[in-house]
């Protein structure tokens, strides 16, 4: 099993990305708001992403989000059977982490040789893998400094320790390199209500 066959890139061009685990789908919330009713395609099957089809939502654009709050879209999706799970272990300051993501690069093609042509830009989608090292937890998330920098496309991807899912990617400093995640144990307790 390779953890990247798991992670799905959401919107196009790649607006965020989501994992499967167990048979759940799970992205932060404020991708499914960037991309509403957008579908995603896994083993030759369609899962169409909307709020009205959430086992659980909040976004953080909502009034209510907080350390203690949350950032995440979850989706039941009864005939996938996703052998990543959960991790339950506490992690600590200066644990070191796995990120896979994904983000959105451009090309231009500038067809400066050619008379009264037109400039034209290529999006493509890249996966990404990189280490977190915790730098902070606090309520529902975890910070880390990343080895590599995450940014347009990256949000929801996950992050793993012990090769479980460790978090989930919900915000970013892009001046430091550090990423925000919901821990795995609040998306539990949003799974066992």
């Amino acid at each position: 099993m390779k953890l990247s066959d798991y992670i799905i890139p959401i919107g196009s061009p790649c607006e965020g990305c989501g994992i499967f685990v167990d048979n759940y789908f799970i992205t932060a919330g404020h991708v499914l708001e960037l991309n509403e009713d957008t579908a995603i395609y896994f083993r030759n099957e369609k899962f169409l992403l909307s709020k009205t089809n959430c086992v659980s939502f909040t976004s953080m654009n909502d009034s209510s989000w907080n350390t203690l709050g949350s950032d995440i879209a979850i989706f039941k999706c009864e005939s996938i059977n996703s052998p990543i799970e959960l991790n339950k272990e506490e992690l600590h300051l200066n644990d070191i982490l796995h990120s896979i993501s994904y983000k959105v690069s451009v090309i231009k093609n500038d067809n400066n040789d050619i008379p009264f042509s037109w400039s034209t830009s290529i999006d493509y989608t890249e996966l990404v893998e990189c280490e977190g090292t915790v730098l902070d937890i606090k309520g529902n998330f975890i910070a880390c400094e990343m080895s590599y920098p995450l940014r347009k496309g990256s949000s929801g991807s996950p992050i793993f320790y012990k090769g479980k899912l460790a978090g989930i990617l919900s915000a970013g400093d892009e001046s430091r390199e550090i990423c925000i995640f919901q821990n795995a144990q609040s998306i539990m307790q949003l799974l066992l209500k």
